[in-house]
């Protein structure tokens, strides 16, 4: 991890690290485990921030990206660890675990009520796709930016996803 931060300094411009993403979602290999899972988290990312301060890697813009929205109080790590909040806001149509078709607004408000309780942090859409397959993916895009513009002040950039290698196809 130095060398890596040592890396980063080097750019002398601005990056985005979006370090242990999802780490509630345990499909990957950084979830943890147990009771405790969110006290280890929390000193697992402020270590690894402090490493990067400690190589004057100051150039970093840490984004801190929950999966649920139910675990954002007991993971966040402290205002001053994270720059930005990543959420992922994804349609998958009848793939989703209820099988239904969800709008951007109904998939994203948890995480505004839950972000809400956090001090102000911007928050950038990390993932942002829906189906093709239900033949709605431009209107469910269209309807998206204009909850984002009148519902979303909070929300500062958005990164469209697309993806074959977990056969998530928004």
């Amino acid at each position: 991890i130095e060398g890596f931060a040592k890396k980063l300094q080097k750019l002398q411009r601005p990056v985005f690290l979006r370090f242990a993403h999802e780490f509630d979602n345990p499909f990957y290999p950084w979830n943890l485990k147990g009771d405790d899972a969110s006290v280890k988290f929390k000193k697992a990312w402020i270590h690894t921030y402090e490493i990067f301060k400690n190589k004057d890697a100051i150039n970093v813009i840490w984004v801190w990206n929950p999966w649920e929205s139910g675990n954002i109080a007991s993971y966040y790590p402290g205002k001053e660890y994270v720059d930005w909040i990543g959420v992922n806001v994804l349609n998958y149509g009848n793939l989703n675990k209820d099988g239904t078709w969800h709008d951007f607004k109904s998939l994203y408000e948890p995480f505004h009520v839950e972000i809400g309780n956090l001090p102000s942090t911007p928050v950038i859409i990390s993932e942002f796709g829906s189906l093709r397959k239900e033949q709605k993916q431009d209107e469910w895009f269209k309807d998206a930016f204009v909850s984002i513009q009148n519902d979303f002040n909070e929300i500062k950039s958005v990164i469209y996803f697309n993806s074959k290698v977990d056969n998530n196809w928004p």
